[in-house]
């Protein structure tokens, strides 16, 4: 694969129309022409370009583009074009589906699970670098449609254009389609509505060419059976469920006695007194036996309403009775008087305009009942879906969250036409800070025009994890990194939830797996773990890093006294464990004997044996500081004269263990512990960091 044709497969939003436009200026003769620095400049000049645009890299590998520089006229060499075209927008060191430099770019590490769905919108990481959209943003082009629908029906993410575009051609546009819960690949019916129709005996039937004169009516031959919410909250697409939709059977469509179905507006209107409307026709049958009998029946309208009175059609029967109940309901009564008789009722009905209170739902299911803070993810937000009874005029749709009478958050306040809204909250208040853990109420307020709001409230709970280490130094005891075997108190706020259940992926113990708070102990090795705190399907993860020490240091505390006229020196220390940003309380260490080394000049009239470092077998522990509950003694004996200059080193290694353990413990370090004499009779000894010089 050349480089272009990788940019433009693998790079998110393609290759751009710089390089295409580069690359079609290439002639497929001189192919054996040699190039110069400037010519390959010019060529990869476009591709950087791109690199640069998606932050792959920011700068150009080249310390200047002027076309006057002396050097872009050098003939340029093979190891100049590999470094040009060295990049790999697809490496990905950690196989984990996202090239590295992405995940960087986007997230500042490399530890986001590529199934992870950082904004929440429904697609994994992964699967929004293959889109080309951002993983901490749940609209990636800010066109109101989220990445994961835009995705799903072939639209651009990066694109918000596409917003405007009308891709089916049914005079709604994609941004419409999204906000009706339609498909935007297929048209729709104008206006689509959905009624019930219910029978007290004989059958119903749909019959869509019985009329009379000229006057044309709808083809009901189009309409598909939904499903009671569905009807409720008009969030169906004709054309999604072919396999339901009725065909045609000598002009009549047989019905259950209990059913729900769409209506689609076609070209049929009906003019009436009362405006334009669509004319449903109600075929009814009875068969014989058992003959002649009272037919009662009834039909409810969702997002439509009834122009007038239906009128009944086709019988005898002057007490046929028609029972207006609301502006979308009614019933009838007729008196069928012969054996198969047929009652046909037809009803004017239109769309509603602002007809009776709007209906809203925030949706129990899709909208999640709580959301964690500080879980390592920094756009993770909980999904709110809101369903407002579309409408042809406009409406104001406000949904906030409240802390009692406390306006916390104003999540989505806009002029709408109704529809399903899906909202997103990262459990940021109006203050830009992050809203305390607690119980809040997320309330929706829909209104049309001057009628009174339709309301819904729903319950919200803010979780987060707090941990607080046992030791109390260092001072930051929320710190995410611990000294090895170091404890931390993990508390899932609110502190009152229950059941909260825990888990632990990677290294460490927990205390319990049922109870709040519980002690999260870290692994006695360099290593991480994940703890998460689940509370009612919603989970909170913090992630421990643990390290190892690393070495010691020593501060002088006192000199060892010598007699006055005698040679030697010595201190007592008080020794820490290195880094002081964790603490190793839980730790013990121990000095490991050995020899000494480089002895020279006094020193050499010892032997091996004299000089041979033996120190206490006793292991030693520390405090939350680091601070060793023990002092070490580092001192020479009295040093005999005649003195001349000398010297020799113990290089000593340190083992450190958990306390309470039996083993060798594993080596962290070796401090040099030195010592010195010059002919004076002045000696000085030395030791990770410390210091005593003594003269006679």
């Amino acid at each position: 694969m050349n480089a272009a044709d990788e940019m433009a497969t693998n790079l998110p939003g393609g290759a751009g129309t710089g390089i295409q436009a580069r690359v079609s200026e290439f002639s497929p003769s001189n192919n054996y022409v040699g190039v110069n620095l400037g010519q390959l400049k010019y060529v990869s000049e476009p591709f950087y370009v791109r690199l640069i645009q998606e932050q792959y890299t920011n700068s150009y590998p080249w310390s200047t583009n002027s076309t006057g520089d002396d050097a872009n006229y050098s003939p340029a060499n093979i190891g100049q074009l590999k470094n040009v075209f060295s990049f790999d927008v697809m490496a990905d060191p950690d196989e984990d589906g996202m090239p590295d430099w992405w995940e960087m770019v986007y997230f500042g590490t490399l530890t986001n699970a590529s199934g992870g769905d950082c904004d929440g919108d429904g697609l994994a990481n992964s699967a929004e670098f293959v889109a080309g959209s951002d993983p901490t943003d749940s609209d990636t082009d800010d066109d109101g449609m989220t990445d994961d629908w835009e995705v799903e029906y072939d639209l651009d993410v990066r694109d918000s254009a596409d917003a405007s575009e009308d891709a089916d051609g049914d005079t709604f546009s994609n941004l419409e389609e999204y906000t009706m819960g339609t498909d935007p690949g297929e048209p729709d019916p104008v206006n689509n509505a959905a009624f019930r129709l219910n029978s007290g005996c004989g059958d119903i039937y749909f019959v869509s060419n019985q009329v009379s004169g000229s006057t044309a009516y709808g083809d009901l031959a189009t309409m598909q059976q939904v499903s009671q919410e569905q009807a409720e909250q008009g969030s169906f697409s004709l054309y999604s469920c072919a396999g339901d939709i009725y065909t045609a059977d000598s002009g009549f469509h047989a019905s259950s006695t209990d059913t729900y179905t769409t209506i689609y507006r076609e070209s049929a209107m009906f003019t009436s007194s009362s405006g334009a409307a669509l004319v449903l026709i109600i075929d009814s049958y009875k068969d014989a036996p058992p003959g002649p009998g009272e037919y009662m029946g009834g039909l409810l309208l969702y997002r439509a309403h009834l122009l007038g009175t239906p009128i009944v059609y086709r019988t005898n029967d002057a007490t046929a009775q028609i029972t207006v109940i609301s502006e979308n309901e009614f019933t009838w009564s007729v008196d069928l008087d012969y054996a198969g008789g047929v009652v046909e009722i037809r009803v004017p009905w239109s769309v509603f305009t602002v007809v009776g209170v709007p209906l809203l739902d925030i949706d129990e299911e899709e909208t999640d009942s709580a959301l964690c803070l500080g879980c390592g993810c920094s756009n993770c937000a909980a999904d709110i879906t809101v369903k407002a009874r579309p409408s042809v005029e406009t409406g104001h749709l406000e949904v906030v969250v409240m802390d009692g009478n406390d306006l916390i958050a104003e999540i989505y306040d806009d002029n709408c036409f109704g529809g399903t809204y899906h909202l997103q909250w990262d459990g940021t208040m109006t203050n830009g800070q992050p809203a305390d853990p607690g119980t809040y109420t997320i309330d929706a307020a829909w209104t049309i025009g001057t009628n009174d709001p339709c309301t819904d409230s729903e319950e919200i709970s803010i979780l987060r994890v707090d941990s607080e280490t046992v030791a109390t130094v260092p001072a930051d005891r929320a710190r995410k990194t611990l000294g090895v075997g170091e404890e931390v108190t993990l508390t899932l706020e609110p502190s009152s939830l229950s059941p909260v259940t825990w888990s632990i992926s990677g290294n460490g113990t927990l205390s319990s797996l049922t109870t709040n708070p519980i002690t999260f102990t870290a692994d006695d090795t360099a290593s991480s773990g994940t703890v998460t705190a689940t509370y009612n399907g919603h989970g909170c993860d913090v992630t421990f890093a643990v390290i190892e020490p690393t070495g010691i240091s020593m501060q002088k505390l006192s000199e060892s006294n010598y007699p006055p006229g005698q040679a030697g020196a010595g201190m007592y220390t008080e020794i820490t464990m290195l880094p002081i940003t964790v603490s190793f309380y839980s730790t013990e260490f121990l000095e490991i004997p050995g020899p000494a080394s480089s002895v020279s000049g006094y020193f050499t009239n010892y032997t091996p044996a004299q000089l041979y470092h033996d120190p206490s077998s006793n292991w030693c522990g520390f405090g939350y500081d680091n601070v060793s509950v023990a002092q070490d003694i580092c001192a020479t004996p009295i040093l005999p004269p005649p003195w001349s200059a000398g010297y020799f080193v113990w290089h000593i290694p340190w083992h450190y263990r958990m306390v309470g353990s039996s083993s060798g413990g594993t080596q962290f370090t070796v401090v040099d512990q030195e010592f010195q004499i010059w002919s004076n009779g002045t000696v000085e000894v030395r030791k990770a960091g410390a210091s005593v010089q003594r003269s006679p």
